[in-house]
């Protein structure tokens, strides 16, 4: 058995099968290698270009795909930070030391920290804290803190419950 490396050329998906490309040997292009399980946490996320490390027989046709390998462009996450990158900018964040998760989506964006939640777009945010919740729509419009506290502005007393669900569109 050989240990080697080389690009995902490529993809069988419902079969879990890559061919591969061996820039260090003369770029051979492999046979159907079996992609080998990364885990219970993590899901398949091979594509064509992926720099990976393979197990091959001496002649290099046989063998399974046995990792991803970091390039060149690559960029480890510290240990207590979790980053994914999708194609279309897409991006999932968590941090385990400020349990922070964020989900962001072309210009939206969602944020939860310990104590709040906050949704933003390009023209808008939400954000619920401490039993409060502030919109502001983006065109000036500003909704101040809602909570069990809060006065109605006609006749000046809260007409809220504790247990109340407060809707709000526009």
């Amino acid at each position: 058995m050989r240990r080697v490396e080389g690009y995902i050329k490529e993809l069988d998906c419902e079969k879990m099968q890559a061919k591969v490309i061996l820039p260090q040997q003369h770029n051979i292009v492999t046979n159907w290698l079996q992609i080998g399980f990364t885990g219970p946490d993590e899901s398949f996320n091979y594509k064509e270009n992926s720099y990976v490390g393979c197990l091959l027989d001496d002649d290099l046709n046989d063998g399974w795909i046995i990792c991803r390998l970091y390039s060149d462009k690559d960029t480890p996450a510290k240990e207590d930070v979790w980053e994914k990158r999708f194609e279309d900018g897409s991006i999932i964040t968590h941090n385990a030391d400020t349990s922070f998760l964020s989900l962001k989506v072309g210009t939206s964006e969602i944020k939860l920290e310990k104590d709040s939640i906050s949704i933003s777009t390009e023209t808008s945010l939400i954000n619920l804290s401490k039993g409060e919740i502030i919109i502001n729509t983006g065109d000036g419009a500003i909704f101040y803190p809602i909570h069990n506290q809060s006065p109605c502005p006609v006749f000046g007393v809260c007409h809220l419950i504790p247990s109340t669900t407060v809707s709000i569109s526009g």
